[in-house]
């Protein structure tokens, strides 16, 4: 899921299970990896698409709940979800430190409450409720 149909590089960290559309990838796992020199280099080109559009193509018509663990790519997740956010009632997003080793509370937060959530967070997770 990304926030525009269009194809992404997906990295690819088979040895530290880090795979992300981030090259620099930089959890505690790949710090030595990347003193080493070992950041990333082969990927997967793949078809990102809006949850929006995901959601109508399988004609799903109601949504309770959403769960979003997108390895730091969570705001462009939501950026494609804009008509979902305006029906689903209740989100959790996991907003780990995995976008160059920093974490997407901030603008998940953001986003949710623009889409009138209200919102709460314990450490990593972000909640929304309408």
């Amino acid at each position: 899921m990304w926030n525009k149909n269009t194809k992404i590089r997906f990295y690819l960290a088979y040895e530290t299970a880090d795979s992300s559309v981030f090259a620099d990838v930089w959890s505690e796992r790949t710090k030595t990896l990347a003193k080493s020199k070992k950041i990333c280099t082969k990927y997967v080109e793949l078809e990102a698409r809006l949850l929006d559009d995901v959601l109508s193509d399988v004609k799903f018509d109601k949504l309770d709940f959403l769960k979003i663990d997108a390895e730091g790519t969570e705001p462009e997740v939501l950026e494609g979800a804009k008509r979902t956010l305006e029906t689903v009632p209740n989100v959790a997003v996991d907003c780990s430190c995995e976008r160059h080793g920093k974490s997407t509370l901030r603008a998940v937060q953001n986003i949710l409450e623009k889409a009138n959530f209200n919102v709460a967070h314990r450490g990593y997770e972000v909640f929304g409720w309408k």
